[in-house]
């Protein structure tokens, strides 16, 4: 969309992204997490929702952004005195909720002392996993902020590709 938005509520807005480039009205985006129309980025639904990483032994860690009229937060909190695989637990299901991707971190044992953790994006159920090799802690974090930033880039791409093919 080049022009004006033509819903009232938006007053004739030309809706653009961050570099001024023309987007799709917000209003009219659907929810990324379950698909609704309710003319929100997430839905009312989502911006309480909480998203849980299974784990070994039964562990599950679970999130909820909480968004509020000057933004958003994870509850709850990373807490620093978690042992390592929860809080990789933690960052995963940040992202899962955040880009609606499946993701799961699994330690790996490589000797007394040093663990490594493997992680699966996907689901086989859902049409495919890709699993990244182990990797000490530290590299599985980095690791999962990258999954984030591509999910995002690749959200931008798609948007920006569609709202091309609307213009035609």
């Amino acid at each position: 969309m080049t022009g004006p938005c033509p819903r009232p509520e938006c007053g004739g807005e030309v809706h653009t992204d961050g570099w001024g480039t023309p987007i799709q009205c917000p209003a009219s985006r659907r929810c990324p997490r379950c698909d609704c129309a309710d003319g929100h980025t997430q839905c009312e639904h989502c911006k309480t929702c909480t998203y849980a990483v299974p784990g070994a032994g039964g562990l599950t860690v679970g999130v909820t952004r909480v968004h509020t009229d000057t933004g958003s937060h994870i509850e709850p909190e990373l807490d620093e005195a978690w042992d390592e695989e929860t809080k990789l637990r933690w960052h995963a299901a940040v992202v899962a909720h955040d880009t609606g991707l499946t993701i799961e971190v699994h330690p790996h044992t490589e000797s007394a002392s040093r663990t490594q953790y493997g992680i699966n994006i996907g689901s086989i159920r859902e049409g495919g996993q890709t699993s990244l090799a182990a990797r000490p802690y530290y590299a599985a974090w980095n690791a999962l902020t990258h999954i984030s930033i591509g999910a995002e880039a690749a959200r931008r791409a798609i948007a920006h590709h569609n709202s091309k093919e609307q213009e035609a």
